[in-house]
């Protein structure tokens, strides 16, 4: 077993699922989670749950035991924070300016084939990443220096 900080003697899952088991030897359930708190060390939210509702049914667990596994229950998820979008993408996906320069550059080169893809791209509604923006940029230079 891993040592997870707790003090040596005082293991409240581990007690109970040894009381569990020595009532109930055959139980596939709780042996399943005796080994894997054995291996692990810990048990999920949905395991515990489990666990307490055995013990109750039992009726061979101190009710102080089930009050802990209890207690542990009643102890806040931490919550995982969102992933936070890519900044490449965070574009406004019907932008005029991106229109305007588009048409722009396909009145000069109407065969461009960069600007024809970042038009479907436009028309699609898929996002224009910032580096394709800059792109744009690039090429509205040239076709003005054209016309």
């Amino acid at each position: 077993m891993r040592n997870t900080g707790k003090k040596p003697g005082v293991d409240v899952i581990l007690d109970v699922l040894l009381i569990l088991r020595d009532t109930n030897p055959t139980s596939a359930f709780v042996e399943s989670l005796l080994s894997q708190y054995r291996e692990r060390g810990s048990l999920s939210r949905k395991q515990l749950q489990g666990l307490l509702s055995k013990g109750t049914k039992s009726g061979t667990v101190p009710d102080s035991k089930l009050s802990t596994i209890e207690a542990i229950l009643r102890m806040p998820v931490r919550e995982k924070t969102p992933p936070t979008p890519s900044v490449t993408i965070q574009q406004e996906i019907k932008d005029p300016q991106i229109e305007a320069q588009l048409k722009e550059i396909l009145a000069v080169f109407p065969a461009h084939k960069r600007a024809l893809y970042l038009q479907s791209k436009y028309e699609k509604g898929e996002p224009i990443s910032l580096a394709e923006k800059k792109e744009l940029i690039q090429f509205l230079q040239i076709a003005l220096k054209r016309k």
